[in-house]
């Protein structure tokens, strides 16, 4: 009767059957792929380096923000890792300064001019 007796996995993803009865070792070359190492570059990108000596590569993938701005008048622009930009036009509002009135009554002057 034979039976497999150990397995064994090389770094290059064969396969190797061992058997109990001394016979020959049943190889199956390179059928096994697994992630060596991944690598995130500053544009977004993903690479997955394969233990087969292969990659893959996930062009600009993940996105993060770099940068926001505030404009004077409340806009917001956000700056992202691949070179581009989201505008938010006049998101923002704060008081510029106040004033009083002859009257007493009080004037808010905003960032927009609202």
């Amino acid at each position: 009767m034979k039976w497999i007796e150990n397995i064994t996995v090389d770094p290059d993803g064969s396969v190797i059957i061992h058997w109990n009865n001394n016979t020959q070792p049943q190889q199956f070359s390179k059928i096994m792929k697994w992630i060596q190492s991944a690598q995130v570059s500053n544009d977004g990108t993903i690479r997955l380096n394969w233990n087969n000596e292969e990659s893959t590569e996930f062009s600009q993938i993940i996105q993060w923000i770099e940068n926001i701005t505030v404009d004077p008048d409340g806009s917001a622009i956000i700056h992202w890792n691949n070179n581009t930009q989201s505008l938010f036009p006049r998101m923002m509002k704060w008081i510029e300064n106040m004033t009083i009135d002859s009257d007493g009554s009080a004037i808010i002057h905003w960032n927009n001019n609202a």
